[in-house]
């Protein structure tokens, strides 16, 4: 789909408060463990394949609802954006309406966006990406408006927050997206609703994939998205920046997407990679912010990917790519409320 909006406004919240992957690990050695691997083995071999190192979470103290409305606060105040211009309040995780306080809904009546419908996307690792690609149709082109997405990640067990393939952290992610002219305009939206799992396990064999047959399944199959995606986007790899992606497992991009799309590493985005763990879509909001930030001062346009992967209960996943063109030499936006340095304190 062609769209003709543009990201106005990234921030994201990821706690320093941390626990260590091996924590997380022991407490999965049943399911971690391959044949004739001791313990130590097996959590040495996840950290140097998947990357992930300290996992983020939310300290006793720190209250979702509260760091939202923050920082929705914090982006009204910045893009100087009048509530009544946005138009949909996307919310992107059904933890934000769980509980005795809907963390969405308080966020927003405290910020005067009650005449914004409440639109659940609930493809919690592709939300923010789907509401932007939804932008061009909810978006009327004939006024300034907007749409606000808040998406958040909250875990808690310990023990639950390894699935196999990744490990979950703790975050919030907030985007603006308008159809004025922003920090980077949004020109192509591709999706793909796979659901195989689904189809054989009604009216074939039904059998489960292992983790590492089901790893490889999605790779595959992403591999084959992005191909179709740019041919239809009418690009090449060679005119990508970044393919900005989930911090889930370094090598399957480093390795597998690198390898098999016959393009260096450092096309994927990998920079947040050990510092957080895997946060639903905050991680694309955490890394398009954080490589829009980083870009130097240019006289041309470049185009950067948002590629997103979303894994479903049952196993069948969707994919959603976005084109990106950053034409600016400015730069917006605040600094992000994290830094790597900010891991200075063990969770006691």
């Amino acid at each position: 789909m062609k769209l003709n909006t543009s990201i106005q406004y990234l921030d994201y919240y990821v706690p320093s408060n941390f626990v260590l992957v091996d924590e997380i690990l022991e407490l999965n050695k049943e399911a971690l463990l391959g044949s004739n691997q001791t313990l130590d083995e097996g959590i040495q071999q996840f950290k140097d394949q998947s990357g992930l190192n300290r996992i983020s979470v939310f300290g006793p103290k720190e209250d979702i609802a509260t760091i939202a409305a923050e920082m929705v606060g914090q982006l009204l105040n910045t893009t100087r954006v009048q509530p009544a211009k946005i138009k949909y309040l996307i919310c992107g995780n059904p933890v934000l309406m769980e509980g005795s306080v809907s963390v969405i809904h308080y966020v927003q009546r405290k910020h005067r966006l009650t005449h914004c419908p409440i639109l659940p996307l609930f493809q919690p690792c592709a939300s923010t990406a789907i509401a932007m690609g939804l932008s061009e149709k909810l978006l009327d082109k004939s006024a300034e408006e907007y749409l606000l997405v808040v998406t958040a990640r909250k875990c808690r067990d310990l023990a639950n927050r390894y699935v196999g393939y990744t490990i979950y952290a703790d975050g919030v992610g907030v985007s603006l997206v308008g159809n004025v002219p922003g920090r980077a305009s949004l020109r192509n939206w591709c999706w793909l609703n796979n659901g195989a799992t689904s189809l054989e396990r009604m009216e074939g064999a039904g059998g489960l994939p292992n983790v590492g047959k089901l790893r490889w399944n999605i790779v595959r199959n992403g591999v084959a998205f992005l191909r179709g995606s740019l041919e239809e986007m009418g690009l090449e790899l060679t005119d990508v920046d970044r393919i900005i992606h989930p911090n889930t497992y370094f090598d399957v991009f480093h390795k597998l997407y690198a390898d098999l799309l016959g393009v260096p590493p450092e096309k994927f985005y990998l920079d947040n990679m050990s510092f957080g763990g895997h946060i639903n879509d905050v991680d694309l909001v955490r890394n398009t912010k954080d490589y829009l930030d980083a870009l130097p001062l240019r006289d041309k346009a470049s185009t950067a990917l948002i590629y997103a992967i979303d894994l479903s209960e049952s196993l069948d996943t969707n994919y959603h790519l976005l084109q990106l063109d950053i034409e600016t030499t400015e730069r917006a936006g605040i600094a992000s409320r994290y830094r790597s340095e900010d891991f200075d304190n063990h969770r006691e």
